[in-house]
């Protein structure tokens, strides 16, 4: 565990010790992915935004409501909105 905190910390000033930045805005390498991921379950691989999306289900009221102002909607896979404006 110590030399996780060594490289967490080691990460921080090479990359120029800010506490404005936030993980995703760093550049890291391999082995520092597989280490943030470990200690802290940060996955740092980019994904798509809808990877990235957590919507709850709609129920068949809130899409009934939703077409009736002229939105498109379309649910898939387990349950998730695709939709747009008609």
């Amino acid at each position: 565990m110590i030399y996780d905190k060594i490289k967490n910390v080691e990460l921080w000033i090479n990359q120029g010790a800010s506490f404005e930045n936030v993980v995703s805005e760093l550049e890291v390498g391999k082995s520092i992915k597989s280490l943030l991921f470990r200690s802290f379950g940060l996955n740092t691989t980019p994904r798509v935004l809808s990877e990235k999306l957590q919507i709850a289900p709609l129920d068949n009221k809130q899409i009934a409501s939703l077409k009736q102002q002229s939105f498109f909607v379309k649910t898939f896979g387990d349950n998730k909105l695709l939709g747009g404006i008609i």
